[in-house]
């Protein structure tokens, strides 16, 4: 629907990123959650009639739950990656989940998280299921890309 005026929200900065919805009229759309670091946000109106607008509030989220799809996918440890190192305090986890039957592939592109012997002060722990009780697959720190991948693991 939406024809005239409406507000198109997508993971990621180009317009064919994923659609998350096109909304339109008075009803609020429930909180929408990137995929990415980042977000796009198009606003677009006719001639004609014109009303209030709109007013929404954004943050940064750290962590969350993703879909694994046959395609790969990007995954940020922080909102400003690439322009800011990573905010210290930090404690963000993401369960990755893909459809019955199939595993999830998690290849780093980058890695860099300050280095300690035992990687006890900042760290990346991957485990195999959906929280820290499922059994560690590693726990990883320093620098360097990381050549291990795990094919066929369900997280």
């Amino acid at each position: 629907v939406c024809k005239y005026d409406y507000v198109e929200v997508r993971s990621g900065l180009s317009a064919d990123s994923k659609l998350h919805g096109k909304f339109c009229g008075a009803e609020k759309p429930e909180a929408i959650t990137s995929q990415y670091n980042n977000m796009r946000i198009e606003f677009k109106s006719d001639n004609t009639v014109s009303k209030k607008g709109f007013k929404a509030q954004f943050f940064s989220e750290c962590g969350g739950r993703l879909k694994a799809e046959v395609k790969t996918k990007d995954l940020f440890s922080h909102a400003q990656f690439g322009d800011n190192n990573y905010p210290g305090a930090s404690d963000c986890q993401w369960v990755i989940s893909a459809e019955k039957g199939y595993g999830v592939e998690l290849i780093f592109q980058t890695f860099e998280i300050e280095e300690e012997a035992d990687c006890g002060y900042d760290y990346m722990e991957l485990f195999d299921g959906a929280d820290t009780k499922s059994p560690r697959l590693g726990r990883y720190c320093g620098s360097g890309v990381k050549t291990t991948h795990y094919p066929s693991v369900l997280l």
